[in-house]
């Protein structure tokens, strides 16, 4: 080894000599060279400063400091790099990236342990050994504290789980524990002591032998000899290759240990939360810290800031940090965006799982390299460029092409959670048909595979019933991690009564859930309807009923009587109206509003071409769309269906349109109205962008935006309409037509 252990920019610094830092590192290495020996270390020692947030050194400063002594030793030539007696997990992590980016020569990562064979942070060596792989480390090394009987506990208590690893085990420990004599403190023991209890080591898998506090060339000598005579076991890891770990700073999650599945707590995102979203706003972290601790059912958290305008890597990190010392389960880190995760993963003191990578070019290209870099797993959902797949053997072949480039990129696939994607059940009766089949095909491949299972849910009154039987289905089917509500998850054994309708709904066989609406929902939840005289539905009370079947020929009855424009004004307007109220007091479920909906939309397909023989003129061309990078589509759908129903002209450009693309359309279609949707506050800032966009362009043309996570405030900011759900989004599209 060098004698460097004290000459990093930190410790230079502190003693005014930092300009000095590559003269004594080189020279160090020359003198190394000089001695003889085959193979010179590159010694690095701890920065003496505990890292954020347990002390006040940054993460950065730490790899500032590594990497500018990683830089002078490399150039002076060195073979190969030791950090050693760090006592913190976090900063070894430091030091190795610092490292990793310096070089390619192999890395000793030496940590040292307390009696209770953690470090001081916290951190126990078969955690450490699970971080340190998964970044690359190349020996994993215990030196200095205990002595040698505390090193030989240490690696016989962890032996079957870091020989499961694959990593050469190193050690170098004191001459046995200090002993104050004649008011100094001294090493007592002696060479041939030292190497009996060493000796013992090879039946552990430690390859590598040395010393550290009070030993001597003796030590060394008669330790050499000692393990010459001895064939060192080692453990067959072959079984253990493909173990997906997740860490934190104290905890290791293998996947194959968590059954039915991997259980990912999803409470932190503020989408859903405003709560969360308001406290992220104000700087607070009230909800962060009190949802960390009621999950404690999860396995790992997802942990999502995505709220428009702040400045998210910094939220991340500050979360991220704060989560650390408030709980020990490992992360799932959830953005799109690669600078946000970077800020998450460089400051998370483990190996999280991100939350997530797609199909399409630029989101592989992007986030693959960050997770090969910090040791990550992935969720990669099964859709790309063309959106999402409408069937399982399309979802399958989006997947496979993600495993190509994975391939290519070196990255392993044992590592990848294919996410098989459900729509809303409420909106979409097989959707929950066509994730099971994915997912069991994907199982077939022999892939990982997740989901996000609460959209399907998403509408219906009782979630917890569909998401529970969903989950035990598609456990079923292979499924291995899910992010779900850890507070209302059930492993079911055997079905409620509840439970059972609820398997209807997700097998297809119950439409628009009626059956489950009516039995499950709360009484007051379905309203009576008042029958005509002649104990026949109106076509006013049919469309509230969203009886598609029966409406047509009611219609037809009334047009003997009434014209057109009539009854649009008089019969469908005025239900579906009376269906939005039903809806925004939580009257009315999902499907029921889209069952009226649609038998609102085929009454007024049939009335359309009569009221235009008799003039009636569309109250103006609207342009609707879900804004970039946003595939949740449930809301516009609704809005545009609504919008048509009332006379409108209706341009439907789809989900994840392109700001210039949405711009275009206006103009060709000449647009009297641009509505934008997203659910995301990851891509709330698109609506922005189209704004932006329109002005530059000088074009005058109302913007309306909308989606669970858009505000007044947010569309204030921008100079755009907010609409709070889809039957006001009707009354202020005529009215700023109007205006």
């Amino acid at each position: 080894e060098t004698n460097t252990f004290n000459s990093s920019l930190s410790k230079l610094r502190e003693l005014g000599l930092a300009n000095r830092l590559e003269e004594f590192n080189q020279a160090a290495v020359r003198n190394a060279r000089a001695s003889g020996a085959r193979f010179v270390a590159g010694s690095l020692g701890p920065t003496g400063k505990l890292l954020e947030p347990l002390g006040a050194l940054s993460f950065e400063e730490a790899y500032a400091s590594y990497r500018a002594q990683a830089e002078a030793l490399e150039k002076a030539g060195v073979d190969l790099f030791i950090v050693e007696t760090i006592s913190d997990i976090q900063e070894m992590r430091a030091a190795l990236l610092a490292l990793k980016d310096t070089s390619g020569r192999p890395v000793i990562c030496s940590l040292t342990y307390n009696e209770q064979g953690r470090t001081l942070t916290g951190t126990d060596i078969f955690t450490a050994g699970v971080t340190l792989r998964e970044l690359g480390a190349d020996v994993l090394s215990i030196n200095c504290s205990i002595g040698p009987e505390g090193v030989v506990g240490l690696y016989k208590k962890y032996y079957q789980d870091l020989g499961a690893l694959g990593l050469p085990l190193m050690v170098m420990p004191n001459a046995g524990l200090p002993e104050l004599i004649n008011d100094k403190l001294a090493y007592t023991m002696t060479p041939q002591k030292f190497a009996e209890i060493m000796a013992e080591l090879t039946q552990y898998g430690v390859q590598i032998f040395g010393g550290c506090c009070g030993t001597t060339p003796a030590h060394i000598a008669v330790l050499s000899e000692a393990i010459k005579k001895i064939s060192i076991k080692y453990h067959n890891s072959d079984s253990s290759k493909k173990e997906v770990y997740f860490t934190s700073r104290s905890r290791v999650v293998r996947l194959s240990e968590i059954k039915p599945f991997l259980k990912i707590g999803e409470s932190l995102n503020p989408t859903a939360r405003k709560k969360f979203a308001e406290e992220l706003k104000a700087g607070q972290e009230n909800f962060l810290r009190e949802q960390a601790k009621e999950q404690s059912a999860a396995d790992l958290l997802d942990l999502n800031v995505g709220v428009p305008e702040l400045d998210q890597a910094r939220l991340m990190q500050k979360c991220v940090q704060t989560l650390t010392m408030v709980t020990d389960k490992p992360l799932c880190l959830d953005s799109d965006d690669p600078a946000v995760l970077e800020a998450a993963l460089r400051n998370y003191p483990g190996i999280a799982l991100i939350n997530s990578v797609n199909g399409k070019q630029s989101s592989l290209e992007k986030i693959v390299p960050l997770a090969k870099r910090y040791g990550a797993a992935l969720i990669a959902l099964t859709l790309d460029e063309r959106g999402i797949p409408d069937t399982a053997e399309q979802r399958v072949a989006v997947a496979k092409k993600i495993i190509e480039y994975l391939r290519t990129a070196g990255f392993p696939e044992h590592k990848v959670f294919f996410d098989g994607l459900v729509m809303t059940l409420a909106s979409e009766p097989q959707a929950a048909l066509i994730t099971l089949q994915t997912t069991e095909a994907l199982t077939k491949l022999g892939w990982h595979t997740s989901l996000g299972v609460s959209n399907a849910s998403f509408g219906l009154p009782q979630r917890k019933n569909i998401n529970n039987v969903l989950l035990k289905l598609l456990a079923e089917a292979g499924l291995k991690a899910a992010i779900l509500s850890a507070a209302t998850y059930r492993q079911i054994d055997q079905y409620t009564h509840a439970e059972q309708l609820a398997e209807t709904v997700i097998l297809g066989k119950d439409p628009n859930a009626a059956q489950y609406i009516a039995q499950v929902a709360a009484p007051e939840a379905a309203p009576a309807l008042k029958k005509s005289a002649a104990k026949e539905l109106s076509i006013y009370e049919t469309i509230i009923e969203g009886n598609e079947a029966a409406v047509l020929d009611l219609v037809k009855a009334a047009l003997e009587k009434k014209k057109p424009q009539e009854i649009l004004d008089r019969e469908l307007l005025p239900a579906l109206e009376k269906v939005g109220e039903y809806y925004s007091a939580g009257k009315y479920y999902l499907p029921q509003m889209i069952a009226s909906a649609n038998t609102m939309k085929k009454a007024f397909t049939y009335l359309k071409p009569l009221m235009q023989q008799s003039g009636s003129a569309p109250v103006g061309t609207a342009i609707i769309c879900t804004v970039e990078g946003d595939i949740h589509d449930i809301g516009k759908n609704i809005v545009a269906m609504m919008l048509e129903n009332h006379g409108f002209q209706v341009i439907d450009l789809g989900k994840d349109v392109p700001a210039d693309r949405i711009v275009a359309a206006a103009l060709e279609r000449k647009a009297d109205i641009i509505l934008l949707s997203a659910l995301l506050t990851t891509t709330m800032l698109k609506m922005k962008e189209v704004k932006a966009k329109l002005l530059e362009q000088n074009i005058d043309i109302p913007v309306m935006v909308g989606g669970a996570v858009v505000t007044p405030e947010f569309a204030g900011k921008f100079g755009a309409h907010h609409t709070a759900d889809a039957a006001a989004a009707v009354l202020q599209a005529k009215k700023l037509l109007k205006a």
